[in-house]
């Protein structure tokens, strides 16, 4: 009886030997994983704060082009606005010359007028040139291109 509970004994002991060496494996293997999940949680935040920070910036980058459009849209509205009301100036001192009857000036006035047309004409091919830079910065920006608005684009 004593042989046989000596035997028990020496197994419970050799079975907890076992069990003691595989937590021991597990607890290792665990914490080596743990290091490793460690390791690529900051890998991650870092990449995150990378992207965060590129977000940024671009975000920047697009209120100041639209900022800069806006501007630049305004004013070659204003631009065509003076031109035109420079226009129709021209345009009444050149009927009233003709009503006057004196050719000299009204030569002057097509003149200026030709003139006028002329800048017109080239201030409109800058605008058409600007809404095809915007088209081009808005794909390169991956922006929706945008609609003409009611009264936009009519000069």
């Amino acid at each position: 009886m004593m042989k046989e509970l000596l035997a028990k004994s020496q197994s419970a002991v050799s079975e907890a030997k076992e069990m003691q060496t595989v937590l021991s494996k597990e607890i290792e293997s665990s914490s080596n994983r743990e290091g490793h999940f460690k390791e690529e949680i900051s890998m991650l935040r870092t990449q995150n704060e990378d992207m965060e920070k590129r977000l940024d910036d671009q975000e920047k980058e697009l209120d100041e082009f639209e900022n800069d459009f806006s501007m630049a849209r305004d004013d070659a509205r204003k631009v065509v606005e003076e031109l035109r009301l420079q226009l129709l100036q021209l345009e009444r001192r050149n009927q009233q010359l003709m009503a006057d009857g004196t050719v000299g000036k009204v030569e002057d006035l097509k003149n200026k007028l030709r003139q006028l047309i002329q800048q017109n004409k080239r201030l409109q091919n800058e605008i058409e040139y600007s809404k095809v830079r915007e088209g081009r910065l808005e794909s390169q920006l991956g922006l929706e291109p945008r609609g003409k608005k009611k009264g936009e684009g009519e000069i």
